[in-house]
């Protein structure tokens, strides 16, 4: 049923591109018909470009920082695709597509359908099992069961979330001050007996 719907508005969408353009020269003319027209064009091609740009510009920034992958990479891509959608909506002759497009197009409302989709795709991936996964980049604390001499029992020392480290290809990473494999542990000074 829904893809009859969706056929039935392709088919739908010329005549009423066509009734529109119609109703529009017979109120304003052809001259400001026109000058919307390629107002419309011109800056589609103008978001077309500039969503390629943004595109590259991801993906370059995410071979630099491959922590950027876990945090902005999917918004930036998410963002340049409306845009993408958007500029091509308005290449397309017709002021209804145009009327979508810059829907895509304005940063506010571009936001808004990046939010819904977002939250329609959670959703359909949450009914089928699937989690949302979100890294949080952070340092590891080596810290000993024992408590070191002299260290006060207060809670001014770091907060330590207790967790799982997950590497590049799910293999355990050496903290940073560990021992690599081929480290050798030095022995640190040695305390006297009188506390001297």
């Amino acid at each position: 049923m829904r893809a009859l719907l969706i056929l039935l508005a392709i088919l739908a969408l010329p005549i009423a591109e066509i009734w529109l353009v119609v109703f529009l020269v017979g109120e304003f003319g052809w001259g400001p018909v026109l000058v919307a027209g390629a107002v419309f064009l011109g800056l589609g091609l103008a978001m077309v470009g500039r969503a390629s740009r943004a595109w590259g510009l991801a993906i370059q920034r995410a071979q630099r920082d491959p922590g950027y992958v876990n945090t902005g990479f999917g918004a930036e891509l998410g963002s340049a695709a409306l845009l993408l959608i958007g500029g091509t909506l308005l290449v397309i002759p017709g002021f209804i597509t145009g009327i979508f497009g810059l829907v895509f197009v304005f940063p506010p409302t571009r936001a808004l359908v990046r939010r819904v989709i977002g939250t329609r795709v959670d959703a359909a991936a949450t009914a089928r099992g699937q989690q949302r996964i979100t890294v949080i980049e952070g340092e590891t604390v080596v810290r000993s069961s024992e408590p070191s001499p002299g260290a006060q029992s207060g809670g001014g020392g770091p907060i330590v979330i207790s967790g799982e480290i997950v590497g590049p290809e799910n293999g355990p990473r050496t903290p940073p001050g560990a021992a690599g494999p081929g480290d050798q542990t030095r022995p640190g000074p040695e305390r006297s007996g009188d506390g001297s």
